[in-house]
C-alpha cells in the first residue's frame, strides 16, 4: 500500500502540531506557602482559637468554613441556647 506525498506530509504536519501544543501547556506556578501556618497548627488548637486564627485572613475562613464570618455568627447564635452547657446541677 503507497502512501501519497500528501498523507506523509499531513502526517508530519499533525506530529508537529501536536508538539507544538505540548510545549506550549501552562507551566504550574510554584507555590509560596505550601502549609498554611494555621492548618499546620490545628491539632494543637480548641475550636476558638482555630477561629480567632482564621478571622486574621478572610479568605482562608471561607476556604475552611465554606460561609462568611457574618454567617458563621448569626448562625451560631441560632444554635446557642441548644448547645449551651447548663451550669446548674
Amino acid at each position: 500500500m503507497e502512501k501519497s506525498v500528501d498523507d506523509i506530509m499531513a502526517t508530519i504536519g499533525c506530529l508537529v502540531a501536536v508538539n507544538c501544543l505540548k510545549k506550549t501547556r501552562v507551566k504550574k506556578r510554584e507555590r509560596s506557602v505550601w502549609v498554611k501556618e494555621w492548618l499546620s497548627k490545628r491539632s494543637q488548637y480548641s475550636h476558638v482559637n482555630l477561629i480567632n486564627e482564621l478571622r486574621i485572613c478572610p479568605k482562608d475562613w471561607q476556604n475552611y468554613l465554606r460561609m462568611d464570618e457574618d454567617t458563621y455568627v448569626k448562625l451560631l447564635s441560632l444554635v446557642t441556647p441548644f448547645i449551651k452547657k447548663n451550669d446548674t446541677v
